[in-house]
């Protein structure tokens, strides 16, 4: 038995070994944003769902980097907006407190003659809609690059067993079973709120070990399995 946990209580040492674990997760295999017993979504009612002892989620730094460059493209482009609005209503002050407008009109006019009446109007709307045009096109870019984004992320749903047996297939199979159960819920959500992902990974974490079927089961539906190794120390299984 552990010398630091002798004496607590199952509920306390599992809390621990949850948190252990997630300084792992952070330490070594990149997950952040983790959440501890979260409880899952369900298609039944009367169901509360299951609990999650840990969540995370792993970003892919390349399509993040999108979404950024994306974004400061969004910033820029929304400057030049309210520029030209302002620059629009500065314009028009001009034009009817000075005529300025009639002047330009000539000025277009000299170079172009279409342009003698009304050039200004038309020159200014002309930049405009270019602005808007290309404000509407970042956007897009940036909402495409955001879902592009949440596609790749890595949502991952742990399950710890600080227990002194092996897991069996039961357990590993539960949390299979329960994973199907909220993504599926998720799917059907007509308006998820932010937490409502559906997870694409699944880990198993034992204090002991795994038996030779709940290996295999995990094997067959790419569930990772970690056994604890030392403190602070988890060792991933060759299934």
């Amino acid at each position: 038995m552990d010398s630091k946990t002798k004496g607590m209580d199952s509920k306390t040492k599992g809390t621990l070994f949850e948190q252990e674990f997630g300084r792992f997760m952070q330490k070594n295999l990149d997950y952040t944003n983790l959440k501890f017993n979260q409880w899952s979504r369900t298609d039944f009612a009367s169901q509360n769902g299951y609990e999650i002892d840990i969540s995370g989620k792993k970003v892919n730094v390349f399509q993040l980097k999108k979404l950024k460059d994306s974004e400061r493209k969004k910033e820029k482009a929304d400057k030049k907006k309210t520029l030209s609005i302002i620059s629009f209503v500065v314009f028009i002050f001009l034009d009817v407190v000075f005529n300025f407008g009639a002047d330009v009109d000539r000025l277009f006019g000299s170079v172009i003659p279409e342009l003698a009446v009304h050039g200004f109007v038309i020159v200014i709307g002309i930049i405009a809609f270019q602005i808007y045009s290309q404000s509407k096109k970042v956007n897009k870019e940036v909402e495409k690059h955001k879902e592009s984004l949440a596609k790749k992320t890595d949502y991952v749903w742990v399950e710890c067993k600080n227990h002194n047996k092996n897991v069996n297939r039961d357990m590993v199979q539960k949390l299979h079973t329960s994973v199907k159960e909220h993504n599926k819920a998720v799917r059907g959500l007509k308006n998820p709120k932010q937490d409502d992902y559906e997870f694409k990974n699944m880990i198993y974490v034992s204090s002991k070990n795994f038996a030779h079927d709940a290996k295999h089961y995990a094997k067959q539906y790419k569930i990772k399995c970690y056994i604890k190794i030392s403190d602070n120390q988890f060792e991933k299984l060759k299934l």
